[in-house]
């Protein structure tokens, strides 16, 4: 992944952004983060998402 955790002794932080079109036509955006646990070997430990929803039509 381009830009992200480049430093494998720690925590580092990703955000994204999903775009999408609902079954109904319509549009759809979700932005959100992941955040990474690495150990030294660089492996994932832990991760977490946090998400929500931009521009959410009412009702």
């Amino acid at each position: 992944m381009p830009g992200a955790c480049r430093d494998p002794s720690s925590r580092c932080a990703r955000g994204w952004l999903l775009t999408g079109t609902t079954t109904a036509g319509e549009a759809v955006r979700v932005r959100g983060c992941g955040l990474f646990d690495l150990p030294p070997d660089g492996r994932i430990r832990r991760k977490d998402s946090y998400w929500e929803i931009v521009g959410c039509p009412p009702g």
